[in-house]
């Protein structure tokens, strides 16, 4: 429902209008969206539950559910790659969902 009534005061016009909730909060996204030429769609994303790029052994093996011989096994037989930085070895989040992808198809 819209509902506009005009209010004049010295030199400038003021204009109130009476809006729904709901499309008062999306002409505010529509502005705010055109103006800053971002999308408020998409929720912001969230540092507690968005990976690291890396992850240590031990996390690894406790993302995979496995022990560290098996993990690092499985390293030395391919099938998930470790990436060695100075004395440690890492491993690429990408890499962990692959190799956990792999073991659901397999079975293992």
């Amino acid at each position: 429902m819209l509902d506009t009534k005009n209010f004049t005061s010295r030199s400038q016009k003021q204009v109130f209008t009476n809006f729904e909730e709901q499309e008062l909060r999306d002409l505010i996204k529509e502005c705010i969206e055109s103006t800053l030429g971002v999308t408020l769609s998409q929720p912001a994303p969230n540092p507690a539950t968005t990976p690291k790029p890396y992850y240590t052994r031990t996390e690894t093996a406790d993302l995979l559910h496995l022990s560290l011989p098996t993990l690092g096994k499985m390293t030395k037989e391919g099938k998930i790659k470790g990436h060695r930085l100075g004395g440690k070895v890492l491993y690429k989040f990408t890499d962990i969902e692959d190799a956990l992808n792999e073991m659901r198809v397999r079975g293992n």
